[in-house]
């Protein structure tokens, strides 16, 4: 987001810089420039400031990658490693892994300025395979979003932001096994996972067999 200040940096310079040249801007038009340029500028901080929270990213990237080990029966330490990020551990209940993320789609003008799409990962848990276990045994989940006061996704959840397309979550549960990784990247339908060793694909084609 580094250029969005930048760039609120540079606008609010310019409008100072212009109204400083008398000769090139005629009185009337020095305080409407200052007013816009330095508008602009805060408005480009202020959006940096509210996406700071999120990371960005591009399709089919990971976002994480996440190490199963088995502690008992149906328990679970979950470990979710994130690029730039420190590695977390989770103790979850359940057969299954579930992970929600929050994406924020940018329109086009800052897509040219290089900022991709965010997210922000929302929660992660534990889920039982059988309904009866869901409702009677014990249930983990983890809240990994960060809310601050008037955060980005509350704003674009409750009004029509001019510099935002779409705002969607996204989720996805896969089978847990001892040893199991899973890497998450983003798919042209929202979160996907993909096995990357044999405990993950064994249990994955376990699981497909089920259903």
């Amino acid at each position: 987001m580094s250029s969005l200040i930048i760039f609120g940096i540079v606008a609010c310079l310019l409008g100072l810089c212009l109204c400083r040249w008398p000769r090139r801007m005629r009185l009337r038009y020095r305080l409407p420039v200052l007013i816009l340029a330095v508008t602009a500028g805060a408005a480009s901080i202020q959006l940096s400031a509210w996406l700071e929270p999120y990371r960005s990213l591009a399709q089919f990237e990971t976002l994480a990658t996440v190490t199963l080990t088995r502690q008992a029966p149906q328990q679970w330490l979950l470990t979710l490693e994130q690029p730039g990020a420190d590695v977390e551990q989770y103790p979850i209940a359940g057969d299954q892994w579930r992970l929600d993320a929050r994406i924020i789609r940018l329109n086009a003008w800052f897509q040219a300025l290089g900022i991709s799409p965010v997210y922000q990962f929302d929660r992660l848990g534990g889920r039982y395979r059988n309904t009866g276990d869901e409702l009677s045994q014990p249930r983990t989940v983890y809240d990994l979003a960060d809310d601050r006061p008037w955060s980005l996704w509350t704003l674009a959840s409750q009004y029509r932001l001019p510099f935002i397309d779409g705002v969607y979550g996204s989720g996805l549960f896969m089978p847990a096994s001892d040893g199991a990784i899973y890497e998450v990247k983003l798919g042209s339908s929202g979160l996907a996972a993909t096995a990357v060793n044999d405990p993950a694909r064994e249990a994955l084609g376990a699981w497909l067999r089920e259903k």
